[in-house]
């Protein structure tokens, strides 16, 4: 039969007829096909930036966009931790200078977890050295830090951790009750050399105005009204291009500690 003007007509008010029929179904098959769609692009590009703390499969991708919904998009602003030096220790400075960071800045990945680099990546020989920056805080902190698999990063990664009882203050901050016993610092990515640490909030000003990383997207930022995931002085360092430049990790991770240390979360 061919196809005619009348025959479409006819074939439309019978589509109409199902869709008023059957509303919810419709709508559901709609969004169904919309969500795959997008997964069918978005997927495989989230897949390749490595395994991070959430599951690496479709479950852990359906999170991270459920998640991604309340992350910040201000990453580079620094005025949040003005805000929160409100005491001795979130004023107090443990990085004495950094340079500014030459170039411009590396493209980091869209979503909220997991956060990476996507240009500007470091070398293999640099990603090796940041272990060895995990090695020698420990060396420098021998009483206080050690070495752990990060939670942060499910596991997937070492982590510089400090044990909770070789810090001051009252430990009964959001991040004690996690974990009474220690507290997670540093931790790198071997997919690109970028790595996550929590500073004091001078320390994170004074390194995102010097240009050395950006603020975690979901850092400070409050999850469906139910609190914080991450503190709002968590920070991320880029990649290492250089020596010098893995040097800046070594100064960032030991800051961390001396801030921690002195009851600093």
């Amino acid at each position: 039969m061919a196809f005619t003007f009348q025959t479409f007509s006819m074939q439309a008010k019978h589509l109409r007829r199902i869709i008023a029929s059957h509303p919810y179904a419709t709508g559901l098959t709609a969004l169904t096909i919309f969500i795959v769609r997008a997964m069918s692009k978005e997927y495989p590009m989230w897949l390749g930036i490595g395994a991070g703390g959430l599951p690496h499969n479709y479950f852990g991708y359906l999170i991270a966009k459920i998640i991604g919904t309340q992350k910040s998009t201000d990453l580079s602003s620094t005025s949040l931790y003005t805000k929160l030096m409100d005491s001795p220790i979130k004023s107090k400075r443990y990085i004495a200078e950094l340079p500014i960071r030459a170039g411009s800045a590396p493209i980091v990945s869209e979503w909220a977890v997991p956060v990476r680099q996507l240009s500007s990546q470091a070398e293999r020989a640099h990603v090796e050295a940041l272990d060895m920056v995990i090695a020698s805080t420990v060396a420098a902190f021998p009483e206080a830090t050690f070495r752990s698999p990060s939670k942060q990063e499910g596991g997937k990664c070492d982590a510089l951790w400090v044990a909770t009882s070789a810090t001051t203050g009252p430990n009964n901050s959001k991040v004690e009750r996690k974990d009474p016993e220690k507290i997670e610092l540093y931790h790198f990515h071997d997919f690109d050399g970028s790595a996550h640490t929590t500073l004091s909030p001078a320390d994170a000003k004074y390194l995102l105005d010097r240009g050395w990383g950006i603020r975690h997207p979901l850092s400070g930022q409050m999850l469906f009204g139910m609190g914080m995931l991450l503190p709002a002085n968590y920070v991320m360092i880029y990649a290492p291009r250089n020596e010098e430049e893995i040097k800046v990790h070594e100064i960032a991770a030991k800051a961390a500690i001396e801030f921690a240390l002195e009851g600093g979360r």
